[in-house]
């Protein structure tokens, strides 16, 4: 977890992550890996992400693959290099019966974990002037049961798009976007959906995501995503960038909630004091779903009079109180007792609260436990047997210690190595 804080510390502060071999725009094929949950494929260069990029967008799904980010990508921006998204998007309605939409996009369908690390000084481009659908961001779209997850894309990249342009997804029509940071600028002109995370959300969830980077946009702007459809979720993010538009409707987590709902999140950057622009959501149809959304007051900021959404003064929303009430007992929300967010809460994934480790590495009678994504593993000397339980003392996983176990989900959990006649136990972050 330590590891996971100073990568989104460092690269918050200097423009490219230090130790990572900038892309030279070639493509290769990963080496190592299996694709499967408990050996997924590792992504370690630059040239595997191009790779990753040139499949999906040729038709390759990985549906149901698994790939890992082993370590920081330096994707050579300043270079001059440009990172062509993951995937096409190409949803639009029949010509000849509006009512039917036809879907030719190239989704990714696999999970992309990033181990907590940073692609940073990535040059992300696509412009869609022709079908004005979009699909622009590091995955241009992603559907069913994809996932990307534990990534941070870091300040000194960018994003150039025009419809549905999101710095981590352009547009999603399903799957899940989790615990993923950014920290990059967006500077869009025209089209429709922009937004820090996400461009354009037609179904899926957002969770436990942050975005730090200014957005500005057309029309339908937000911090954590532009456009929201189809019952899209977005829960538990938050918003420190500021969001400026030049069309209509902004707002600091979503610049339109057309159909969905958006809880337990907050929004601390200024939004331009148009008439369109709000706090937190710019604008909703009938039946959309907002609790427990929160906007720091600003004297030039917008504001919101949204039912579910609640104007908070700086010091209201770094009392004990407001993170009692925006995180409901759920251990979702930590206090930033390490100032990563100015005082102002964190995820308590970001802050490492509960883990009793501050690595993704522990030590059992001389045996290292090592968090590897979802797998959990013993470095060793000898043979020894693992078994990994959840803090409810439910046992999720066992196994060899030395090939490894995987666990369901990231959280918290107690790995017991037995070793001979010896048994020890520690607690280990997964994310």
């Amino acid at each position: 977890m330590k590891k996971t804080m100073l990568s989104l510390l460092a690269c918050a502060m200097f423009p490219v992550c230090a130790g990572a071999q900038a892309w030279d725009g070639s493509a290769s094929s990963w080496t190592n890996g299996q694709g499967t949950e408990a050996d997924p494929y590792v992504i370690e260069a630059p040239a595997h992400l191009a790779y990753l990029s040139e499949q999906v967008r040729a038709g390759e799904a990985y549906e149901g693959v698994y790939f890992r980010l082993a370590g920081d990508l330096d994707m050579g921006a300043d270079a001059g290099q440009k990172f062509t998204p993951i995937g096409f998007f190409d949803e639009y309605s029949d010509p000849e019966d509006p009512g039917v939409m036809i879907d030719d996009s190239k989704y990714f369908l696999g999970v992309f974990d990033g181990g907590g690390n940073t692609i940073d000084n990535v040059h992300v481009y696509f412009v869609d002037n022709v079908n004005e659908v979009g699909g622009t961001g590091l995955f241009a779209c992603i559907s069913g049961g994809a996932e990307v997850r534990n990534l941070t894309i870091g300040a000194a990249s960018t994003v150039e798009g025009t419809y549905g342009t999101g710095v981590v997804v352009g547009a999603m029509t399903g799957g899940t976007v989790y615990r993923c940071v950014n920290n990059a600028p967006v500077g869009i002109s025209e089209g429709l959906g922009q937004g820090g995370i996400v461009g354009t959300m037609y179904g899926g969830r957002i969770a436990e995501c942050a975005n730090n980077g200014d957005v500005a946009g057309s029309t339908n702007v937000g911090g954590i995503a532009g456009f929201v459809d189809r019952g899209g979720v977005i829960e538990d993010c938050y918003n420190t960038g500021r969001i400026d538009f030049s069309g209509f409707y902004a707002g600091g987590i979503v610049g339109y909630l057309a159909d969905g709902s958006l809880s337990d999140s907050y929004n601390r950057g200024r939004v331009s004091t148009d008439w369109s622009g709000g706090a937190v959501v710019g604008t909703t149809d009938n039946g959309v779903t907002i609790s427990n959304c929160y906007y720091l007051a600003m004297a030039d900021g917008a504001t919101d009079w949204l039912g579910g959404i609640t104007e908070k003064t700086d010091e209201d929303m770094k009392a004990d109180g407001f993170l009692s009430g925006l995180d409901r007992g759920r251990g979702v929300w930590a206090a930033d007792a390490q100032d990563l967010n100015e005082g102002f809460p964190v995820l308590a994934w970001q802050a490492g609260v509960g883990t009793g480790v501050t690595n993704a590495a522990a030590t059992a009678e001389g045996c290292r436990v090592v968090a590897d994504g979802r797998r959990i593993y013993v470095e060793g000397d000898g043979s020894c047997r693992l078994t990994v339980a959840g803090i409810d003392g439910s046992i999720v996983a066992s196994g060899d210690g030395l090939t490894g176990v995987s666990v369901p989900t990231a959280g918290v959990y107690v790995a017991t190595v037995s070793v001979g006649g010896t048994v020890s136990s520690v607690k280990i972050v997964v994310n």
